[in-house]
């Protein structure tokens, strides 16, 4: 029995996590609803479990949860993004080291009101643990700003060598936000070299430009949301078939089990609808993860719709199941494809994927429950 009740608390919470990573609002009322998390939710509890969990959680989406607006969720985002930095020491980090510490956890959001609040609790934070660095927080805010472009701007391929900042214009950039003073040259010279010397990256980009340096590829390494969106959905999908590949290993070794306990052979012309869901429980993540490779890199419309297809009549038999997040996240997955969060150039095959989104919410909109 302990075995057992340990056994579904670790899958309860992987489905948390999943869910979470497609929707943070609704992953945490399934935390809190299992178990989890505390009810009703604290602040503090959700900043631990983003803490506790980082490795399992997609970067971009504890992010731009950590930076919604005080409107969001009663101003729940913005008490848990507090209680989250309030929780890091900083105390005799240097600063450019305690930036690395706080953007370990998640990767910044692209828009620039949210990274104004992120950064200015940082700022905040690190000067009640180092009171003599800075003159004030406002100080620390400036220059936390100033150092991330400073990053992008060195370590982006796309910025030709001649275009990078140098040394003095990150020097000049920076004069009079010590309360109107400046910061010492010396200072703001080994910040400079630090940064140069050692991007700020999250751990998910060096291991993904590891891998692609195997392979002899080229690797973009942005840490903040926005100009990488290609790879960053090439990481989600990773992550989401390898869960969805986990959980469907699980689904058919307990399927074997329970063969074995209950040998009994079902004629394709025999089946009823009690069959069809434990067999799609166990198929639908390795199905996902082949169409999803496909979307990902074929051009062939012909290709393209044939997946589209599959996906669509994967959504219709866990909508008419009420298996809600299998179809929760055959449809996120069906959205991502369509770019249209993005700025980048729409292709045919993106057009084909929105065009799938309009023909499942007319035709399925019925079954669909929370995901319309």
């Amino acid at each position: 029995d302990s075995y057992d009740r340990k056994k579904k608390q670790q899958e309860e919470l992987s489905t948390g996590i999943l869910k979470f990573n497609l929707s943070p609002k609704k992953g945490l009322a399934f935390l809190e609803k299992s178990g989890h998390l505390k009810s009703p939710l604290e602040a503090k509890d959700v900043a631990r479990f983003l803490q506790v969990h980082k490795d399992r959680l997609d970067k971009t989406v504890v992010g731009d949860f950590l930076g919604k607006e005080k409107e969001y969720m009663g101003g729940f985002c913005v008490t848990v993004l507090h209680q989250y930095v309030d929780t890091l020491e900083f105390a005799s980090l240097d600063f450019d080291e305690a930036i690395r510490h706080f953007l370990s956890g998640f990767r910044l959001p692209g828009e620039a009101q949210k990274i104004d609040r992120m950064l200015e609790k940082f700022a905040a934070r690190y000067c009640q643990q180092n009171k003599e660095v800075f003159p004030s927080p406002d100080t620390a805010f400036v220059l936390s700003f100033s150092i991330i472009m400073l990053n992008t701007d060195l370590h982006n391929p796309s910025i030709r060598e001649d275009r990078k900042m140098t040394k003095d214009e990150f020097i000049r950039n920076n004069r009079g936000i010590a309360s109107g003073g400046d910061l010492s040259p010396e200072y703001m010279s080994a910040v400079f070299d630090r940064i140069q010397g050692n991007e700020i990256t999250l751990k998910e980009d060096d291991d993904q430009r590891e891998k692609i340096d195997k392979k002899g590829g080229e690797f973009r390494d942005v840490f903040v949301a926005g100009g990488t969106t290609a790879r960053r959905k090439r990481e989600a999908y990773d992550r989401e078939r390898e869960d969805m590949v986990q959980e469907s290993e699980r689904m058919l070794t307990k399927a074997k089990t329970q063969r074995r306990q209950r040998a009994e052979y079902i004629n394709s012309t025999d089946l009823r609808d009690e069959h069809i869901a434990p067999m799609f429980e166990v198929a639908w993540g390795p199905i996902l993860g082949v169409y999803s490779l496909v979307l990902d890199t074929v051009e062939e419309l012909r290709i393209i719709q044939l997946c589209l297809k599959g996906l669509q009549d994967c959504v219709r038999i866990a909508a008419v199941y009420k298996i809600s997040h299998v179809r929760d996240t055959l449809l996120n997955s069906l959205a991502k494809f369509t770019t249209l969060d993005t700025v980048r150039e729409m292709m045919p095959k993106n057009i084909e994927c929105i065009k799938m989104l309009i023909t499942i919410a007319l035709t399925d909109g019925d079954y669909l429950g929370n995901s319309r």
